[in-house]
């Protein structure tokens, strides 16, 4: 075993220092561009203002809106598989139509989403989906994404009929690189809140894209040097944390934890942990869940008992008592078997 001098650790402490101050450096940025609405966006050029649709298509190319290329759809979104008027290359754009959504929406969250799109396109991770370019025209907006042709992991996992078809080494290596991107976006203070089999993608390398960045937001007081609680209600999808969906004044990104405890589940067994729905329906809290023999019994199906405890540590519904996201890293399941190639 080395000797470790006191010049060495004093050397550590000055580097761990230098990454801390460039942290908070960009800390501070993206906490100053979350207060940015649209007008200061496109006065700045982090958004371009096309006067009229045709000037768009220049630059995005022609969306063809027929029902062949439409890939995904929300109460006032769309998304559409079109080319790259240069290269050739698919990409996807989802469409926004501001006046469809909800005012707070227009106003605070889409704003909010925006900002933090173009924050993680000038510092990327392999796992969170690429932005190309971002329009606005008139009342719609307009994101340019990379295409991930393999569709969601909700398609993947309804496509598996029967246990036999479970791929272990595959699922790992998606786990990974899901938490992989939490543990990115946990670093520079960003809670995702929405993640679900529909918002990861994956690529025709099988590697897989976090998206669907809409109710992000950033968790950081830089007054006080602590993570800030947030509340917010939400429709009760089951891949969603408890307090997320009671609007419980909480540690976001606990909430992240519990997502990606689900979708571990929910590979694994084809179903979610929890039917919120029917809690509420018999006004029961849905912090009374408790992940239990049931669910063990049916992760044990295809994977050991060791990880059945993991999935009951991330799916406990206390996100006090919940597991970090350093305890699911360092998971030994995790650490099996040799991780596949990730895009860049």
């Amino acid at each position: 075993m080395p000797v470790i001098t006191p010049g060495m650790t004093k050397f550590r402490k000055k580097v761990q220092l230098s990454q801390d101050a460039e942290r908070l450096k960009e800390i501070l940025e993206l906490k100053d561009r979350l207060q940015h609405d649209l007008e200061y966006l496109i006065a700045h050029n982090k958004i371009k203002d096309y006067p009229d649709y045709m000037s768009l298509f220049g630059d995005f190319g022609t969306i063809d809106y027929s029902k062949e290329n439409l890939i995904g759809k929300g109460s006032f979104t769309k998304s559409y598989v079109t080319n790259n008027p240069a290269t050739g290359e698919k990409r996807a754009i989802k469409v926004i139509n501001m006046e469809k959504s909800r005012k707070e929406y227009a106003e605070k969250f889409l704003p909010r989403q925006l900002n933090i799109l173009i924050f993680l396109s000038e510092h990327p991770h392999p796992n969170i989906i690429k932005v190309n370019a971002i329009g606005k025209v008139v009342q719609h907006v307009f994101i340019d994404t990379e295409y991930c042709s393999m569709g969601t992991l909700r398609n993947y996992r309804s496509k598996i009929k029967t246990n036999k078809e479970f791929n272990e080494d595959q699922t790992r290596n998606w786990l990974r690189q899901l938490i992989s991107a939490i543990e990115f976006l946990h670093y520079y203070c960003i809670a995702h809140r929405n993640i679900t089999p529909e918002n990861v993608f994956i690529m025709t390398n099988e590697s897989i894209r976090l998206s669907g960045f809409g109710f992000s937001r950033f968790c950081y007081d830089i007054e006080t040097g602590t993570f800030r609680n947030s509340s917010s209600n939400r429709d009760p999808d089951p891949f969603l944390a408890p307090e997320i969906i009671e609007g419980e004044t909480t540690d976001p990104k606990m909430g992240d934890i519990w997502s990606w405890g689900a979708i571990f589940y929910y590979l694994v067994t084809g179903d979610p942990p929890f039917n919120p729905t029917q809690y509420i329906s018999k006004g029961i809290k849905l912090s009374s869940f408790t992940f239990g023999p049931y669910h063990s019994q049916r992760v044990s199906t295809n994977l050991s008992e060791r990880v059945s405890r993991l999935l009951a540590d991330c799916l406990t519904s206390d996100p006090t008592k919940r597991a970090t996201l350093h305890h699911v890293k360092a998971h030994p399941w995790l650490k099996e078997g040799e991780p596949l190639p990730v895009a860049t």
